[in-house]
């Protein structure tokens, strides 16, 4: 929470908060909407498979009660791994968010849902509260070009995952506005955000080594897998896999290249890190978000050295 109110001193816009990595989104956002004051407060990005339309829905109208007005909700798909995990079949990947965020939609303007799709089928249920807002902002989070056309038909943005690049925001823009125009939506009004895992250090060095290990980490994820081949980081993504898999966590994270590094996130010194984010920006993303794992070692510091940087 502190950090939080960090953000908001700092004149940050959003403080956004991931899933169950490691507590509860709805949980931590409540409480930093009783702990600030003007910053607006994103779950980014809730899973729209372990809760049914009507949890999400009702947890971010409390949320936006508690904040008065300033909740903003994006979801996707998680990932598959975790669904695994927990016993939950990742299937219908496209109408499961689709579904959810349109039965979200009509619960906050608490209408009588009757809803029947692929996924969900809803019967003559509605809110017992009238929600603050009936339009709080709601965004598609994930990286693969259907989501992102989704994002395009029916959300206000699309939010990329931790390990973007330059070249996929470019390609992203250019299907949100594709899609958005054949929903006869206005391009530029649908959001392009990213979480940009964020390492920065007056020890450029060691910023770029706890890199390393981040991306490591996700790029073991099966979506990464496809994804960072056609970035050309095929045998870097393969082998990271296939020692992930041995449990070699070491020899995973001597997998990743500099240039993974260099072009997937924001690691280094703070100058080093505000030119970086320039590419980004110039490929077409609008709304960058700094992602910071508040678990690793000398988080915390890194953490307020970011909101130093980019207060600007």
């Amino acid at each position: 929470m502190k950090l939080a109110k960090a953000a908001e001193e700092a004149g940050f816009e959003s403080v956004w908060v991931p899933d169950l990595t490691p507590k509860d989104v709805f949980t931590v956002m409540s409480a930093i909407g009783l702990s600030t004051d003007k910053i607006s407060i994103g779950a980014g990005i809730a899973g729209a498979y372990w809760r049914a339309p009507v949890v999400t829905a009702s947890a971010i109208a409390v949320v936006d009660e508690i904040s008065n007005g300033r909740a903003k909700l994006a979801l996707g798909t998680g990932m598959a791994g975790w669904c695994r995990q927990i016993g939950l079949r990742y299937e219908k990947q496209i109408a499961t968010v689709k579904e959810h965020i349109e039965i979200v939609r009509l619960l906050l303007q608490r209408k009588r849902v009757n809803y029947s799709g692929q996924v969900y089928q809803y019967r003559d249920f509605q809110l017992d509260f009238t929600p603050v807002r009936a339009n709080v902002p709601i965004y598609v989070g994930g990286m693969g070009p259907k989501l992102t056309q989704l994002a395009g038909q029916v959300a206000d943005g699309l939010i990329l995952g931790a390990l973007s690049h330059p070249k996929t925001v470019r390609k992203a823009r250019e299907t949100l506005d594709k899609a958005a125009s054949g929903s006869k939506r206005k391009p530029s009004a649908i959001q392009l955000g990213a979480l940009l895992s964020c390492f920065i250090s007056e020890d450029g060095v060691a910023a770029r080594k706890v890199a390393k290990e981040q991306i490591a980490w996700y790029a073991a994820a099966d979506h990464y897998q496809r994804i960072l081949p056609r970035l050309g980081y095929g045998k870097e993504a393969m082998r990271i896999r296939r020692a992930t898999e041995r449990g070699d966590y070491g020899a995973a994270v001597k997998s990743v290249s500099g240039s993974m590094v260099e072009s997937l996130c924001l690691a280094g010194r703070p100058q080093e890190c505000k030119r970086k984010l320039e590419s980004w920006l110039s490929a077409g993303l609008t709304m960058p978000i700094l992602y910071h794992n508040t678990s690793l070692k000398n988080a915390t510091e890194s953490y307020k050295l970011a909101l130093k940087t980019f207060a600007s």
